[in-house]
């Protein structure tokens, strides 16, 4: 029986916006089983880093968290006290962001970094979290590790400086570790890489990986559910198997759609995510779809449950035409 380990409950996230306020989350439902791989997709815009920052309280400013709760292993995250909050980030919950160069600090070696991430509150011998942070190393494939400790970030390749960021987020041995587009700029072999090391960490310790991605190759080899969101909310969300053989959502066809495939025309979705605070009313993906009809803009889908593990937000599913 599956253990829910993440639980995100109707939760609206909101910026300061000309006339008010602008939702970037909107009434956001989504669970994380314990050991299970999920992975979050949708174009830029569509309000998937937001989700993955929810857990770990990060929220950035001005942004707000306007109604709704994130619960972890039951309890409320913002029940936490300040001290506990800062223990729960990387000893429960850890994240991998997006881009190791400018989430690693330039001006301190990678030893320096990967022992705040060992002994964040400076307890333990310098000697001690030199050999755990080489232990980390290690665990993530960087070669020679000793002499990596002395290194700084602008020394290491790009894959080198995502394996650092990795065993910094592991150093506190999480039970769920968050990966916001962890191959970003990587070459493809160097991406094959980092997500095989990723799974294989997962599958050892039990982990729990939550993947925010656009790249729907690696959710399909790597991911067990999929959540797909546009303008702010969940649209679909299904076993990995049946996203790909059988999209219900018009906006998960059209990302698939325009997927590289030999021997077909790319089909792209016609025109652009809209900016935070414009997107239509009902349907947020209305103007983009070329199945839309009059009560498309009749309130927003409900998302519904269409079988025991799956569900979608569009009223019309399994019409034709």
């Amino acid at each position: 029986m599956s253990e829910t380990l993440l639980e995100i409950r109707d939760l609206s996230i909101a910026f300061p916006a000309i006339g008010g306020e602008a939702l970037g989350v909107s009434a956001l439902n989504l669970e994380v089983q314990r050991g299970e791989a999920v992975a979050v997709v949708g174009e830029s815009g569509c309000g998937k880093t937001l989700t993955a920052l929810a857990p770990l309280a990060l929220i950035p400013k001005p942004g707000r968290i306007v109604s709704g709760e994130v619960f972890y292993n039951g309890r409320a995250v913002s029940e936490l006290p300040g001290r506990e909050l800062r223990r729960f980030r990387g000893r429960e919950v850890a994240m991998v962001f997006q881009e190791p160069m400018t989430s690693l600090n330039p001006v301190f070696s990678v030893g320096y970094q990967l022992g705040e991430a060992v002994d964040p509150e400076g307890r333990v011998p310098r000697k001690v979290r030199d050999e755990r942070a080489i232990e980390l190393l290690r665990e993530v494939g960087v070669p020679d590790p000793e002499r990596r400790l002395k290194v700084y970030p602008h020394q290491l390749s790009g894959g080198l400086r995502q394996r650092v960021m990795i065993a910094a987020a592991l150093a506190g041995e999480p039970s769920l570790l968050i990966a916001d587009e962890p191959t970003t700029a990587l070459d493809v072999t160097v991406e094959a890489q980092i997500m095989e090391l990723l799974e294989k960490i997962r599958r050892e310790r039990g982990m729990a990986l939550m993947l925010i991605t656009h790249d729907l190759g690696v959710v399909a080899q790597y991911a067990e559910r999929v959540v797909v969101m546009y303008g702010g909310m969940v649209v679909e969300e299904a076993p990995v198997a049946e996203i790909f053989n059988s999209p219900l959502h018009p906006y998960t066809e059209g990302l698939l759609a325009s997927l590289p495939k030999r021997g077909r025309t790319l089909e792209p979705i016609p025109g652009n995510v809209p900016s935070l605070g414009n997107f239509p009313e009902g349907c947020p993906f209305r103007e983009r779809c070329p199945r839309e009809v009059s009560r498309c803009a009749q309130g927003v889908p409900d998302l519904s449950l269409r079988s025991e593990n799956r569900k979608v937000r569009c009223v019309r599913v399994g019409e034709d035409g």
